[in-house]
């Protein structure tokens, strides 16, 4: 029902839902605005320094059901790439009676989840599927899935006979013994992990010091010796698979190797000191998140190259994974770990959420020049034009590494060899295909 899909697209908006995923449905008019103000109590109002009229619902406005089966959507500007976001979840519609007369209520996922907790989650079929008309069930009537707070532990206990997959195989030393087994898998992601720099924060606001680090990095030694040949080092600043991948991209002056250049980093180095007029260089530290035994030696080898080449002591600032989110997104870090998974296949996806000096997402990203042309791309209708726009936008952030791409990630994962149909795809979701279609084998 239309409906159902104005009601879900409103609800992800509402500011009393205070939803995480909100900034997908910004496109659309008043949307911005209405997450932006407050809500107490169940009523809302205007959000500090609002001119404008307090919104209460999108429904009617912006989100206008003009039948059962026809949705009218206004945007708020054009936007060339919505009818890419409207693949990601929160435009998938949920039934208003499933979740009843309070919006923030989430007892509605009861329905779908047993026992629920911080540490598992069980899942059965939701009992309202469309594909049960259709004459389809799936054969799995339950999913157990155990929550880990390091990685490393995962393996661990696939090894040990405790689960039939196990998401990631980790350290990275574990890889090369199970690449034979019958039951190892590897795929490509959708996925990229960057060095992010933060272009406010000295000394990164200076675009020498950015080069110099980001040329600094032998992304093929750490790809080697560290996370053992597990990921596909690159310049391009999406993945390899995604609309907007540049195939020919090049780091700052025109590099092409992903081993960096050690002596235009240096070159770089040495004019961003003698921009400083004698004054002392900052102390410079990089943010990640540890995880597991892998992402810590990667990071610290970032560090150990970028210390051994240009004769620093960078150190490290290592935290949990909610504090590391938060600093991105304030702006707390000079630079650090930074990733992004593809939501939707558009490069505005990668580009406008995260490298534009307005991004909501990572603070301290994109240029004064590439900002304003990667919004005027968003809103292009035509196809060509659009694409050469992102481009040379594209190229024009990695020129002075204000983006400083590392590596397109694989993930390498195990499966018992009876549980038939399993697969993972490219965004790293598990497929509603697989998920109808798997089965388990007498064993």
């Amino acid at each position: 029902m239309a409906a159902d899909y104005a009601y879900s697209i409103n609800r992800t908006a509402n500011p009393c839902v205070a939803s995480s995923q909100s900034s997908y449905v910004a496109s659309i008019k008043d949307a911005a605005t209405f997450t932006a103000q407050t809500c107490t109590n169940g009523t809302i109002s205007a959000a500090k320094d609002q001119t404008s009229p307090v919104i209460t619902t999108l429904i009617g406005d912006s989100l206008v059901a003009t039948d059962n089966k026809t949705l009218k959507i206004t945007l708020q500007a054009p936007a060339a790439y919505f009818l890419q976001e409207m693949t990601f979840p929160v435009y998938y519609p949920i039934q208003q009676s499933l979740v009843g007369s309070d919006i923030t209520n989430e007892k509605w996922l009861d329905q779908l989840s047993v026992g629920a907790t911080g540490t598992a989650l069980k899942l059965k079929p939701n009992p309202h599927w469309w594909g049960y008309v259709r004459g389809t069930h799936p054969y799995i009537q339950e999913f157990d899935f155990t929550f880990f707070s390091n990685g490393d532990t995962i393996y661990t206990a696939y090894q040990a006979g405790q689960f039939e997959y196990a998401y990631q195989i980790s350290p990275a030393t574990l890889v090369d013994p199970a690449r034979n087994d019958p039951d190892f898998h590897e795929y490509t992601q959708l996925v990229e992990t960057y060095l992010g720099i933060n272009n406010l924060k000295p000394p990164f606001d200076n675009a020498d010091a950015r080069e110099a680090v980001c040329l600094a990095i032998n992304r093929d030694q750490l790809n080697t010796a560290i996370l053992k040949n597990t990921v596909n080092p690159l310049w391009s600043a999406i993945p390899k698979g995604m609309p907007g991948y540049l195939a020919n991209a090049t780091g700052p002056e025109g590099v092409t190797a992903t081993t960096g250049d050690q002596t235009k980093a240096k070159a770089h180095w040495a004019a961003y000191v003698a921009s400083l007029g004698g004054k002392p260089v900052p102390t410079i530290s990089l943010l990640y998140n540890q995880s597991t035994a892998t992402r810590k030696a990667f990071w610290e080898g970032v560090v150990a190259q970028i210390n051994q080449t240009l004769g620093l002591s960078v150190t490290t600032t290592v935290t949990d994974g909610t504090t590391w989110v938060h600093d991105l997104t304030v702006g707390n870090y000079q630079f650090g770990r930074m990733g992004w998974a593809a939501d939707y296949p558009d490069p505005q996806d990668f580009l406008t959420t995260m490298f534009t000096t307005d991004s909501s997402v990572f603070a301290g990203q994109g240029t004064a020049d590439t900002t304003p042309a990667l919004h005027k791309a968003d809103t292009e209708p035509d196809a060509a034009k659009r694409a050469q726009a992102y481009a040379t936008a594209h190229q024009t952030l990695l020129n002075t590494a204000a983006v400083c791409p590392l590596y397109q990630n694989k993930a390498q994962y195990k499966v018992r060899t009876y549980v038939h149909g399993f697969a993972v795809n490219a965004e790293t979701y598990i497929g509603l295909d697989s998920l109808v279609n798997m089965y388990i084998t007498k064993h």
